[in-house]
């Protein structure tokens, strides 16, 4: 029964909003109070997402693959999970599992750095490539902090 009265409760607050004109609180902007330096880094890595993109205009990402895990990852897949990462998925296991928070982030962006390693290696436009290191290189700069109360 509780949990019927919770999604209810969820239904109609999602219903008042969405009658107010209101969007869902950004993500990235729920935990920065308590995260202010990770939430930077996500920021910041959603932006550099974008200039990888921008940087492959011209580019089919999905045409571009290549082998991680033994298995063939586009470039649009890759990017589309960086940023999934970024504004989603961390965003709500620092809001919600913080114990082990830190922990998950940690191996997802290790995977998200050996597949950007990956795609550097590949044949890419410079421009791509510099964006591609710049993207590399600022995944490899997430630590953890403790939350500030």
């Amino acid at each position: 029964m509780t949990k019927l009265r919770r999604y209810w409760r969820a239904l109609i607050g999602a219903a008042r909003m969405t009658i107010r004109g209101e969007a869902p609180p950004n993500p990235i902007k729920r935990i920065a109070g308590r995260y202010p330096k990770t939430a930077a880094w996500l920021i910041e890595t959603v932006a550099l997402v974008e200039e990888v993109q921008s940087a492959a205009e011209s580019i089919d990402l999905n045409a571009l693959t290549v082998r991680v895990n033994k298995r063939d990852q586009s470039l649009a897949t890759l990017l589309g999970g960086v940023r999934f990462h970024a504004e989603a998925e961390y965003p709500h296991l620092l809001a919600n599992e913080p114990a082990y928070a830190f922990l998950a982030i940690q191996g997802a962006n290790l995977n998200d750095q050996h597949a950007v390693s990956q795609f550097m290696t590949a044949e890419v436009p410079p421009a791509l490539r510099l964006a591609l290191e710049k993207l590399g290189e600022h995944l490899t700069k997430f630590t953890p902090e403790i939350a500030e109360v």
